[in-house]
């Protein structure tokens, strides 16, 4: 019965597979998106592509169309991964993929994900694969992340998950989180590089977001520029006139307000969902406590697997509640409030946040911004000219702005390109291009690693269990929390379950001692977590 329903698809392009998964319900109702369909016409075509349309248009339908046309023909690529900035969008990807599948009858077989505490498709091996920025960035680099241990003896299998990736279509999603003016000069550097050896090997690239401002633009532009040109499909209202109508229908009012009225609004507030979302843990855990009364959920990054599955399990089941969260929920969580009430943040945060309030045609929903929050961890200069660039959109006590639409007479894309509009230079790493595109080993690579420490960000993640090693006590901790947690005895590094007895300067002499493979795990003491608020440190 699974090979007949396979087989359906098995003479199809990849625009008539991404019709036909259309008109079965895979995509929960969604009607049939012509830019979808215009980006899978030209990957058919092996050209890279850059494809950047509002939140809610429905681009991951390109990875599951792709992906399963893969299944039929290798002619083109082998599989599809996904490369997503954090662990929330890969958890959220793979349950709507699985959603998906049951409806038009697919064994689950086809895919799974591979990050930290999650290895469901070892060396990207799956024909749909999803995978952190992160662990592809080892894999591309030759360390295979579950053999990381064993490096500094054996060359390892890394030829496996690289011939994966070149002969597979890589799809980069919510790339305006791996590319803006705040990510450090080496992380930027890091990501064009990889994208510049992906073109330089004739791999089939997407570049997806749904905030691609135009100086990111011009930079993605110049890092295929003598290599393989970019196709650029950017959504415009008259090439998709039914996402334009969708979107007018909605009526979402913005206003501006100081962060003593949050209370305020949500006490007096007639409304179902509220969502609050702040730019710090520690902002998150005061507002939650503040708003006991309203017994609301609080999502951040530092709880364990099993807490965080079951507030977001809460948050989709509940018709009723108040939600304080982190940058978390910005994607990769399906929900759509009532009310937003978000910190001020960059245009482009800003834009991705607004996707969680009146998501739907015919919606209504209100919008505050918390305009007097320290702008940590993101940079002052761009939430103040965010900020600045609202206040003089007002109209009498809202802000003109249509966060739906980047294109409309008050749309977004006049924001977006204003706060963004420092130059993004396109550098390349000359020493990481020739790891990735030559036959050097993975014990270059090695020593290369402990250098730089991450390829994708600027502390290293450590994985860390509450107490005993299971994947429900998992939890992901920067090298600076996991510092702070041993200096004040709270937390244990582990090799082999048993405690290795070493004194720790800082953070950084811990993420050396990770990738010199001298620990394995850290044990984090039960007294330094709760249930409710996670760990705090």
């Amino acid at each position: 019965m699974e090979e007949e329903n396979l087989r359906q698809f098995s003479t199809d392009s990849m625009s008539e597979i991404y019709s036909r998964l259309v008109k079965k319900g895979f995509f929960k109702g969604r009607i049939e998106r012509p830019l979808v369909s215009e980006v899978l016409e030209k990957i058919e075509q092996l050209k890279p592509v850059i494809f950047s349309a509002p939140p809610g248009y429905g681009k991951t339908a390109v990875v599951y169309s792709a992906g399963i046309y893969s299944i039929f023909s290798w002619e083109k690529f082998c599989g599809s991964i996904h490369v997503l900035p954090m662990r929330a969008i890969v958890e959220s990807a793979t349950k709507s993929l699985a959603n998906g599948l049951e409806k038009v009858g697919i064994h689950e077989d086809i895919y799974g994900a591979e990050m930290m505490f999650v290895h469901s498709s070892q060396f990207l091996l799956k024909p749909l694969s999803f995978t952190t920025i992160d662990t592809y960035s080892l894999y591309l680099a030759k360390l295979p992340p579950i053999e990381m241990k064993m490096l500094e003896d054996f060359y390892g299998h890394y030829e496996l998950s690289r011939g994966s990736i070149f002969n597979s279509l890589n799809v980069f999603d919510e790339v305006h989180l791996f590319l803006n003016e705040e990510k450090a000069d080496k992380v930027i550097r890091y990501f064009f590089t990889m994208i510049r050896a992906l073109l330089k090997m004739q791999t089939p690239v997407i570049l997806m977001s749904a905030t691609l401002p135009q100086n990111v633009l011009n930079a993605l532009r110049r890092v295929g520029d003598r290599v393989k040109d970019f196709e650029i499909v950017e959504y415009s209202s008259d090439k998709d006139k039914n996402f334009r109508n969708e979107r007018l229908s909605i009526n979402l009012k913005t206003k501006l307000i100081d962060n003593n009225q949050i209370s305020e609004i949500v006490k007096e507030g007639n409304f179902d969902k509220v969502l609050i979302v702040v730019n710090t843990v520690k902002r998150a855990v005061e507002i939650y406590e503040k708003l006991s009364d309203y017994n609301p959920i609080l999502l951040h990054s530092r709880f364990r697997q099993k807490d965080r599955e079951n507030k977001v399990s809460e948050l989709l089941n509940k018709n009723k509640w108040v939600c304080v969260s982190t940058q978390v929920v910005e994607a990769g969580v399906d929900i759509s409030a009532d009310v937003l009430i978000t910190d001020a943040c960059p245009a482009s945060s800003l834009i991705q946040r607004s996707g969680r309030v009146a998501r739907y045609a015919d919606e209504c929903g209100e919008m505050y911004i918390v305009k007097d929050v320290e702008a940590k961890p993101y940079s002052e200069d761009l939430v103040n000219q965010t900020c600045s660039f609202l206040s003089n959109r007002k109209n009498g006590e809202y802000v003109d702005i249509n966060w739906k639409l980047p294109d409309v007479e008050n749309g977004y894309s006049k924001l977006l390109n204003n706060v963004h509009r420092n130059r993004i230079g396109a550098r390349y790493d000359p020493e990481f291009m020739r790891l990735i595109t030559t036959p050097w080993s993975s014990r270059e690579a090695l020593k290369m690693l402990k250098v730089v420490g991450s390829f994708t960000r600027g502390n290293v993640i450590m994985p860390c269990y509450v107490g005993a090693k299971s994947r429900e006590n998992a939890i992901p901790l920067t090298s600076k929390i996991v510092f702070n947690l041993i200096k004040n005895k709270k937390a244990q590094i582990m090799i082999d379950d048993k405690i290795l007895e070493i004194f720790v300067k800082n953070g950084k002499y811990l993420e050396q001692l990770l990738l010199e493979g001298r620990f394995e795990w850290i044990s984090v003491d039960p007294s330094a977590y709760r249930k409710e608020v996670g760990i705090i440190g």
